[in-house]
């Protein structure tokens, strides 16, 4: 029935929606969103319009209610499937509003009503930075990454890493997170919110560079994958993430992203990664992350050509077929 209202457009978007704010009903909550992801597919011009108009709705909704003191959420599929279209001014401006009501409730003792405040905002965090403009609620965000309420701290950590370059201002304060909150979740999350960031300031850079050298792998490769992000490609970053990348692991992946993304200076890398490529044994995503990475660096290309071949023809999965044919014309190209 939820592909078939998919399938209407327009028409059948009103109740879709009428399902997927059932909020204690999480399998039609699911069966909704598919439906919405069909209307979406069916490109009519009514949906837009529609979804624009419920979200506006919505926002306003999720407004009021909290400033009445009533806890509330948004629902979990609101912006993920509305992203399709691209947020609009106006509905960005209403998410300043949310947010701002919404820290009212991270003001309560009671940690669930912290914890919903806090997804509202994260939630809200997608739709703000979707605009270039100045966002004065989010800067308040900074104040509650010393929560004593874990997931409090994961939806703020969260949403300064959705609002990317906006949230320069905190990024000195979330690397403080990174080297001292007592969760291994929140620094992961921290250390990624730091590449997305954008700011290579010394604290930050410190911080991620003692990450490479935590006790849990999730941290370690989170920090491997903001180094890279952040383009740091000082000799001693650089041996560190060959020392992660040799180790093994799960960590071996997010080197090798990470060293890519560094370019000429993590030369040194060059011989692994010829050979992470070459080895049958090793998973494809490692093969052509080496790949890319081998490309970004400067590297000969002509050595890459028959596995890249090989994959593209007889690799397992699609993405992976799809991944060494773009790979591969960059190795052609000129």
């Amino acid at each position: 029935a939820a592909r078939a209202l998919g399938l209407m457009g327009g028409r059948g978007v009103p109740t879709l929606m009428d399902a997927l704010l059932m909020r204690h009903n999480i399998p039609l909550q699911r069966r909704a969103a598919s439906g919405l992801v069909w209307a979406g597919d069916a490109g009519r011009d009514e949906w837009r319009l529609l979804w624009r108009n419920r979200t506006r709705e919505e926002l306003d909704r999720v407004r009021a209610a909290f400033e009445e003191g009533v806890d509330i959420r948004l629902p979990t599929k609101t912006s993920a499937n509305f992203e399709r279209e691209g947020w609009e001014r106006d509905l960005a401006v209403r998410a300043w509003c949310v947010a701002n009501a919404a820290y009212e409730g991270m003001q309560r003792a009671n940690p669930e009503p912290r914890v919903s405040a806090a997804i509202v905002i994260r939630e809200c965090s997608l739709l703000a930075s979707k605009h270039t403009g100045n966002l004065p609620q989010f800067a308040r965000l900074p104040e509650f990454l010393l929560d004593k309420e874990q997931r409090v701290r994961v939806e703020v950590v969260r949403a300064l890493s959705n609002l990317g370059k906006l949230a320069a201002p905190a990024a000195d304060e979330i690397a403080k997170t990174l080297r001292e909150d007592e969760s291994t979740w929140v620094q992961a999350l921290a250390a990624t919110a730091l590449g997305r960031i954008g700011v290579a300031s010394e604290p930050v850079v410190d911080a991620l560079e003692a990450a490479l050298e935590h006790p849990d792998l999730g941290v370690r490769a989170h920090a491997a994958q903001a180094l890279g992000m952040l383009h740091v490609g000082d000799e001693e970053v650089v041996e560190r993430l060959l020392v992660l990348m040799r180790e093994g692991g799960e960590e071996r992946l997010a080197s090798v992203v990470a060293l890519g993304r560094i370019g000429k200076a993590a030369k040194e890398a060059l011989a692994d990664l010829y050979e992470y490529v070459a080895d049958p044994s090793s998973p494809a995503a490692l093969r052509l992350a080496s790949a890319e990475a081998v490309l970004s660096i400067g590297g000969n290309p002509e050595p890459l050509t028959p596995v890249l071949v090989e994959i593209a023809r007889e690799g397992s999965r699609y993405v992976d077929r799809d991944e060494a044919a773009r790979l591969l014309a960059l190795t052609t190209a000129g």
